[in-house]
């Protein structure tokens, strides 16, 4: 089940708008298992000579492609974190 694609900030943690905070934080004595999304944005900057923009752009998406360009450790530019699945813990 996917609660939600909004996000908000709780703390230093973005928490999914799909549910009220205190959905989040208090728990009723009952055990839940999740899984969670993170999603990274990394960038990072290559020189590229081209005689136009489009086949710089061609040229740059092949090269990422065939994994010429690799954008690891790269520049973190965001970060989410985001519930895609709850369900109740089996016993």
């Amino acid at each position: 089940m996917l609660i939600g694609s909004l996000l908000f900030y709780e703390g230093d943690h973005k928490i999914s708008a799909g549910r009220s905070r205190k959905d989040f934080f208090d728990g009723d004595g009952v055990t839940m298992q999740y899984l969670i999304l993170v999603e990274e944005t990394v960038s990072a900057s290559f020189p590229l000579e081209a005689e136009n923009l489009k086949e710089a752009l061609k040229l740059a998406e092949t090269l990422y492609r065939k994994g010429r360009w690799v954008l690891e450790p790269g520049h973190l530019e965001d970060v989410q974190f985001m519930v895609v699945e709850e369900k109740q813990k089996a016993d």
